[in-house]
């Protein structure tokens, strides 16, 4: 009852381009622009893959970048491919204050991590630095993590901290994003053990999500795979 009249005092938009009752996250308009993530894509960071030019040509399973240096997580799932509406969503929730998002957001998280999350027994996210968290007034993927949670029945727990801010990763490389990563996340011992679902808003090159899911190997966690709102392709 209490959902209906929220409903209709506060109806729901399209998380694109805010269009009002939309019958799902995005209106019929902004359906048509959103993109998933290509069939022929890396098995570990999930990146695009050239497709294949015969039909039955075996390709590699990992993308150049993971066959040179192999992440530290076991896979990347991720609703969409980040662009269009769904980047426009995530600029919602991330620089908007629109924070009831993240529970219309944590749906198609949910179908598109359902592997990962089934053998999970910990949700953690990808936290930001203390001091960027004050200055935003939130952390986006702290919600998207705890929604998760909640529709799941999978605890979240705080098992990452941000012990360097760094620069902004925004137009950066993979290199750079890399270099910039080093050391940047602390990991609690509690994820000795844990198969861990780490969670964030976007997956660019991988660079963050490497650097994270290293922090809590080293803490022993048995095995972390990375899910996300959107993989930018």
């Amino acid at each position: 009852m209490w959902r209906a009249i929220a409903d209709l005092l506060f109806p729901p938009s399209c998380a694109g381009c805010r269009a009002l009752r939309p019958d799902d996250l995005f209106c019929a308009d902004c359906r048509e622009e959103v993109e998933h993530l290509p069939a022929w894509r890396c098995r570990l960071c999930s990146g695009s893959l050239p497709p294949p030019v015969r039909r039955g040509e075996v390709r590699p399973g990992l993308c150049a970048h993971c066959t040179e240096r192999r992440p530290a997580f076991d896979g990347v799932w991720a609703a969409f491919a980040y662009g269009g509406p769904v980047a426009r969503a995530v600029h919602r929730l991330k620089y908007r204050g629109e924070r009831g998002l993240a529970d219309r957001l944590a749906a198609p998280m949910r179908n598109a991590g359902a592997e990962a999350l089934a053998v999970a027994d910990a949700i953690v996210h990808v936290p930001l630095h203390p001091v960027r968290r004050r200055r935003r007034g939130y952390d986006q993927a702290l919600l998207l993590a705890r929604a998760l949670a909640r529709r799941e029945g999978v605890p979240h727990r705080a098992l990452l901290r941000r012990v360097r801010a760094g620069d902004p990763q925004v137009g950066r490389g993979r290199e750079d994003r890399s270099a910039a990563m080093v050391d940047a996340f602390e990991a609690s011992p509690d994820a000795r053990g844990r198969h861990v679902v780490l969670v964030d808003d976007v997956v660019t090159t991988g660079a963050t999500a490497d650097a994270a899911a290293r922090a809590l190997v080293r803490a022993g966690a048995a095995h972390v795979f990375v899910l996300a709102l959107a993989r930018a392709l």
